[in-house]
């Protein structure tokens, strides 16, 4: 496997940390990223690994899911019929012609007017998803690359830190763009380009990326070949909205502006003010904004597939780190109602009738806190079966979210092929260390220092993957990360420093106890 030119996918924090994996590494396979601290990590192999890398950025700016933007994607996709499904909310743009795009470039792409109604009414599902008050789950220490540890953040630590030992959003984009700075990222990215076709020719990738002249109603477009790609586009891109029977009924009848919608387009709760509204979900994303809507909201339902949210226990009899959600989920006091699993919005727009057939009339707002797909719209049909196979969250039920996968091998490589290579997509509250274990992966195996076992060991990891799987994300627990850093450690470049010691379970354990006492400082606090 000769690897000399590289395109990464996105330009948040899997995308970048990739990039400066790859920036980073020799051409005999050897790291020059030897310690916790990116002020001695700055020295590039004077005969580098690769000779080319590009990312391909569709923002226009570094972060990905990290870059804030006050506006916010549809409140509810324009396919009204098939909306619980990733392509029909985010579809693949159609390009030009591969003869029309043959002598085309960066520099002379070729030029068509706004084609796509998706791309005419700026319906492309690519703002992020971060909203107004947002704070980290995971400690400030662990929201840094394990390489750039000596990152300073301004106004953390306590007595300054309303939040700590936790960090803000706007404080996470400022460690990224920090990383990107001290190691000179952007010279490497091409913002506003967006990857709408990916497919392979002979031995090489074609990537073809579109950029959007909304001054001029155009689009540019071009393609461009590589030996590899990583991609490292993100998972919270396309919302999930279950189907439900009559929803855009619903939708029709109320009269209030922000009806439905998803998390993803949620920017503050002031937009509910005196409203009353129904909370779709349980989990994490449910909670966080929960803590929000309460003071603001006349009232607030959730909805959860079950009665009693459950702890999950590990072996050892002991509830596992989601025991703060468990307790505040379950907590009568807490200041919102619960009820089932909604069964159907009533013909008449104003009913929601539940799983155990109560009826709740009059809600202003759904809210959907459900998930995004796992998804690549990009990848050509053929190869997502072969190159990632997406799976939905419940086996057989095409109406679940698309948060599984198969077929991808320590959940770094295509087994049908390891020069498509993922970063950041098992699910776990440590998504920027495992990004950047990925990407050294992918650095040391592409340099050649590395080499994958047979395809025949390649599958058998991803059969017993496969037997394990369980309703719910493809997660990575937090019992078993350290054993997956261990697993996957072998295949870094030489002299890398080891990532897995920089990690403290216990930290993250005794943290959660935190954001129990935030979430309810921040619902009982009426101007939050």
């Amino acid at each position: 496997m000769r690897i000399k030119k590289v395109a990464i996918i996105g330009a948040g924090p899997s995308g970048l940390v990739s990039l400066n994996e790859f920036l980073h590494t020799s051409n005999d396979g050897t790291s020059k990223i030897t310690s916790y601290n990116s002020s001695t990590n700055s020295e590039r192999p004077s005969t580098p690994a690769f000779e080319e890398i590009v990312v391909f950025e569709r923002g226009e700016d570094i972060g990905g899911t990290w870059k804030y933007s006050s506006v916010a994607d549809p409140q509810f996709p324009r396919n009204t019929r098939d909306y619980s499904k990733p392509d029909a909310i985010r579809a693949r743009v159609e390009p030009p012609s591969e003869e029309l795009l043959n002598n085309s470039s960066n520099e002379d792409p070729y030029i068509r007017s706004f084609v796509d109604d998706a791309v005419k009414n700026d319906e492309l599902w690519d703002k992020s998803g971060i909203y107004d008050h947002l704070f980290t789950n995971v400690p400030e220490d662990l929201m840094k690359f394990s390489s750039a540890q000596d990152i300073t953040i301004d106004e953390t630590g306590p007595g300054v830190n309303p939040y700590y030992p936790f960090i803000t959003h706007q404080q996470v984009l400022e460690h990224l763009r920090k990383f990107s700075d001290v190691n000179d990222l952007k010279p490497y990215i091409r913002f506003n380009s967006s990857v709408e076709r990916l497919y392979k020719r002979g031995e090489e990738w074609v990537v073809v990326i579109m950029q959007v002249d909304r001054k001029t109603g155009t689009e540019k477009w071009y393609s461009e070949t590589f030996d590899a790609v990583m991609l490292a586009n993100g998972r919270f891109n396309v919302p999930y909205i279950p189907k439900i029977p009559n929803l855009e009924i619903f939708r029709g009848k109320s009269n209030v502006e922000n009806a439905i919608l998803h998390t993803k387009s949620f920017r503050n709760a002031e937009m509910f003010k005196d409203k009353k509204v129904l909370l779709v979900g349980s989990s994490i994303s449910a909670v966080d904004i929960l803590q929000y809507l309460i003071p603001q909201c006349r009232e607030v339902w959730m909805s959860t597939n079950t009665k009693s949210v459950k702890a999950p226990i590990i072996d050892d009899g002991k509830p596992l780190t989601t025991q703060w959600i468990h307790d505040i989920v379950n907590d009568t006091n807490a200041g919102y109602s619960k009820c089932s699993r909604i069964k159907r919005i009533l013909k008449d727009g104003v009913g929601v009738q539940f799983e155990d057939d109560t009826v709740i009339n009059d809600f202003d707002s759904i809210i959907f806190a459900t998930g995004y797909h796992l998804s690549y719209p990009f990848l050509e049909e053929n190869y997502k079966g072969e190159y990632i196979q997406p799976l939905p969250g419940k086996q057989a039920n095409e109406s679940c979210a698309m948060v599984q996968f198969d077929n991808v091998y320590m959940y770094t490589f295509s087994v049908a092929d390891p020069t498509l290579a993922f970063s950041g997509i098992a699910h776990n509250p440590l998504l920027l260390r495992t990004s950047e274990l990925n990407a050294a992966a992918a650095a040391g195996v592409w340099s050649g220092y590395k080499k994958l076992p047979l395809i025949e060991e390649r599958r058998k990891w991803c059969a017993e993957k496969r037997e394990h799987l369980e309703s719910g994300s493809q997660v990575i627990p937090d019992d078993q990360l350290a054993d997956f850093f261990d697993e996957l450690h072998p295949f870094l470049p030489k002299g890398r420093v080891n990532i897995a010691p920089s990690i403290d379970l216990k930290y993250i354990e005794e943290s959660r106890v935190v954001l129990k006492k935030l979430f309810y400082e921040i619902s009982s606090c009426t101007d939050a």
